[in-house]
């Protein structure tokens, strides 16, 4: 849970830094949110229903595969609006694959950050998995407090 309350700080974080953007508009900032669960939907999902396919799905969970699947749920979308929801996406998954490659254990699954290329799990060692409630606590905090910030601005 502090995961993916950390995933989706994140996504708010990210839109109080650049409230112009029009990826954190209204129409597309539910894309953003998406595309922060994009790599669990599957790779946890089976996790939970199908343990023992868990180390396939984990490849659902790497930039390649998410690369694919944002092509394909933005071609479910009119014309003018699949430049916008893939990128909408994208930066979505992008911010989930950032804080998740910070993790140094990923629990039963694995992180194969870089396949097709390196087939290996890769991990960067900032964050051990237990740290995950202080890290989520602390986005929520920052993404709080800049959205109060952001008002107040608006405001003078």
């Amino acid at each position: 849970m502090p995961d993916l309350l950390s995933h989706a700080a994140s996504a708010y974080l990210a839109k109080n830094i650049k409230p112009k953007s029009s990826l954190f508009s209204r129409r597309y900032f539910g894309m953003v949110l998406f595309g922060v669960f994009l790599p669990d939907i599957v790779s946890r999902g089976t996790m939970a229903l199908l343990p023992e396919l868990t180390l396939t799905a984990q490849y659902f969970h790497t930039p390649i595969a998410c690369f694919l699947q944002t092509v394909l749920i933005s071609s479910l979308f009119i014309r003018k609006q699949r430049l916008r929801v893939f990128q909408a996406v994208t930066l979505g998954w992008i911010l989930h694959q950032t804080f998740d490659l910070a993790q140094t254990n990923l629990g039963a699954g694995f992180y194969y950050v870089l396949w097709p290329i390196y087939d290996l799990p890769l991990r960067v060692p900032l964050l051990q998995a237990t740290d995950w409630p202080w890290v989520a606590t602390i986005t929520v905090l920052m993404a709080v407090v800049s959205e109060k910030l952001l008002k107040k601005k608006k405001q003078k």
